[in-house]
């Protein structure tokens, strides 16, 4: 068995021990929501590079417009301007946001709708559009690179679904022509699999969704060891659970099969895939906190 996936596996093992807990300990679904994001949240300060901050609040912009409250906000480190942390909710400027998750304990149709809806609430904020350029290493010598700002990434991470057919998971998400660019980036669900916008040409997963884009599920299967390398393992009747190797796995049904899932890939590839987008994105590192947030109170007697 390769070993990334095994040790995936276990993480997987661990932070559904995790959640199983929380959500077998307290009734209260608040209480259960809250101990769930932060699990993830553990998780993501462990696997993304040091220079991003993992918080949970608001994100403003400069006219005073707040979004909903992010479950996750992945931010710039350097740039987070300490005196918006001085209260226990914290304000996140959007100029310095990478991207916001919303995590669902059971994902369903209507958490389905709250979670865009809430990563759109990101979306529409104002942010400065001004292009910058900065410089970037290539063989040793400097280039001058001109970036374009762009809104913050939205992701939904979801530990289980109500599902068993993952067509109705990817319908969820299926994003109305007109509002495609406020649509998650990705979604990603532990029983089901992902969800991605893909070029149909060459298969390139878009940060930002558009028109050339199209939403693409992929399902993680657990290989049948049996046969030839790739083959899934197929189910002639539906079932729960699939037992294989002292490993159980959710099964869904995807067409007329039935197939077992495996959630370590699927974490893995959540986290390789919202780490390879978030390094896409460019934060423009001139922004000035005073100078776009503060303008209105910029009022003194100079002596």
């Amino acid at each position: 068995m390769n070993s990334t996936l095994q040790y995936y596996r276990g993480i997987v093992q661990q932070l559904r021990a995790e959640v199983d807990s929380i959500n077998s300990l307290f009734e209260h679904q608040g209480i259960k929501g809250s101990g769930n994001e932060t699990a993830l949240r553990d998780l993501l300060t462990k696997f993304i590079p040091k220079r991003y901050g993992i918080g949970t609040g608001i994100v403003i912009d400069r006219h005073g417009n707040q979004s909903r409250q992010c479950d996750i906000i992945i931010y710039d480190k350097q740039l987070y301007p300490s005196i918006l942390s001085l209260t226990s909710v914290h304000f996140f400027p959007v100029d310095i946001v990478y991207a916001v998750i919303e995590v669902k304990t059971t994902l369903k149709s209507d958490s389905a709708k709250e979670a865009r809806e809430n990563i759109a609430s990101v979306r529409h904020l104002n942010f400065v559009k001004d292009h910058f350029t900065g410089t970037e290493a290539h063989n040793g010598s400097l280039s001058f690179m001109d970036y374009a700002p762009s809104p913050p990434l939205g992701f939904v991470f979801a530990y289980n679904s109500d599902t068993q057919q993952f067509e109705t998971f990817k319908n969820w998400f299926i994003p109305d022509n007109q509002n495609i660019s406020l649509s998650p980036t990705m979604i990603g669900c532990l029983d089901q699999g992902l969800l991605v916008f893909q070029d149909s040409a060459d298969h390139t997963i878009w940060t930002h969704p558009s028109q050339k884009a199209q939403l693409k599920g992929l399902m993680f299967f657990v290989e049948d060891s049996s046969s030839t390398p790739g083959t899934p393992i197929k189910l002639d009747q539906p079932q729960d659970f699939y037992e294989a190797n002292c490993s159980v796995y959710p099964v869904k049904k995807q067409k007329e099969m039935y197939i077992p899932v495996d959630q370590g890939r699927v974490l893995l590839f959540f986290l390789t895939f919202l780490h390879e987008i978030i390094s896409r994105k460019q934060i423009n590192p001139s922004i000035s906190f005073v100078n776009e947030y503060l303008a209105d109170l910029r009022y003194w007697y100079e002596v």
